[in-house]
Parts: structure tokens; sequence; C-alpha cells
């Protein structure tokens, strides 16, 4: 990767200065399914009357693509926020089923 006005690949790192360290901006236009997930299910659970949530939890159950980070090997952090993912897809589903 080169940064922009560097060539041939000889980044500022090579110069004695610092290495470009690429970063992300949240406030660009993004799409990511786990917070599309994590926002449609905390507007679910805001909503009154409890119908008002369906919407809500269609929306977060389009969003979950499958399990979180799932084939890599992410250590345990991965696995537990990987198992409390799955509880509220799970959850998500049932609350579904309920509003139908």
């Amino acid at each position: 990767m080169t940064c922009p006005g560097e060539r041939n690949g000889v980044g500022s790192a090579a110069r004695g200065q610092q290495e470009f360290q690429p970063s992300f901006n949240p406030l660009w236009d993004h799409d990511c399914d786990l917070e599309t997930f994590e926002q449609a299910l905390a507007a679910a659970r805001k909503a009154r009357p409890a119908a008002e949530a369906l919407p809500h939890l269609q929306r977060a159950l389009a969003a979950y693509g499958g399990d979180f980070l799932d084939g890599l090997t992410a250590g345990e952090w991965a696995q537990e926020r990987r198992a409390e993912l799955r509880r509220s897809f799970e959850s998500a589903v049932l609350a579904s089923g309920r509003l139908h």
C-alpha cells in the first residue's frame, strides 16, 4: 500500500518519518452489519407499543449475517462476543415470532 503522493511503494518510513497508519473514520458513509443489528435491536427495545418493534426486529434479523468473525481465530473475547450476539439474534427471532 502506498500513501497518496508516494511513488514506487517507498513510504515515509524509508525517509525517517512515521509510517502511514490507515484508520477508519466512522463519520464517513459506511455500512456495518453489526452496527445495523445493534441499532435495530436498541430501537426495538424502545418501541412503544410493543407491536411497533416488529420492523426494527426484522431489520436486525436481516442484518445478522451469521456468527461474529466466523471462521477466524480471534481469541476468547471474540468467542464471548459471538455468543452474546447469537443470544441477541435468537431473542429477536422469538420476539419477532410473538409479534407476527
